[in-house]
């Protein structure tokens, strides 16, 4: 099974996230952009915990296991770069972003920038001992994102 491309990979995230972006962009017209910022980013970190308790079970909560996805994306794609790496730490940098691609075509940036926000609790949720740190997001308007995992001792 061949890897599906960056465009095919954007269009599967709209199709995902066309509901979410129509009800996000409601609520800035109606709330204004800070507050639907804030609905979002409560409403996302519920449901990216949730996704990271599941993530945890199926991989079985290891750093080695979490860290694996990202290698293999990283020998599949050019857009996708190993930076650095060790035992506790592994860096990612990303240069097509579906989920940023595809919010910007929706109409809603702000919500991928809210989906970004919940990056550090994901990983944690996923295990404690596991930390994010975001270098450069293209959210906040850099040309790639990148972000370190580290585990702690």
């Amino acid at each position: 099974m061949s890897q599906p491309s960056f465009e095919e990979g954007v269009k599967k995230v709209i199709r995902e996230y066309t509901w979410a972006a129509a009800f996000f962009k409601e609520m800035v017209q109606e709330l204004g952009k800070e507050k639907a910022r804030d609905i979002a980013f409560t409403a996302l970190c519920k449901l990216r915990v949730e996704a990271a308790h599941d993530l945890a079970k199926r991989l079985g909560g290891t750093f080695e296991a979490f860290c694996q996805p990202k290698r293999e994306a990283a020998e599949k794609s050019e857009a996708v770069t190993i930076v650095e790496e060790s035992k506790n730490h592994i860096t990612v940098r990303v240069g097509e972003c579906a989920a940023w691609e595809a919010a910007n075509r929706l109409g809603a940036p702000d919500m991928c920038r809210a989906l970004c926000d919940t990056d550090p609790m994901f990983s944690q949720a996923y295990n404690p001992r596991m930390r994010y740190e975001a270098k450069l997001r293209k959210s906040d308007g850099d040309d790639v994102c990148e972000g370190t995992w580290r585990w702690e001792e």
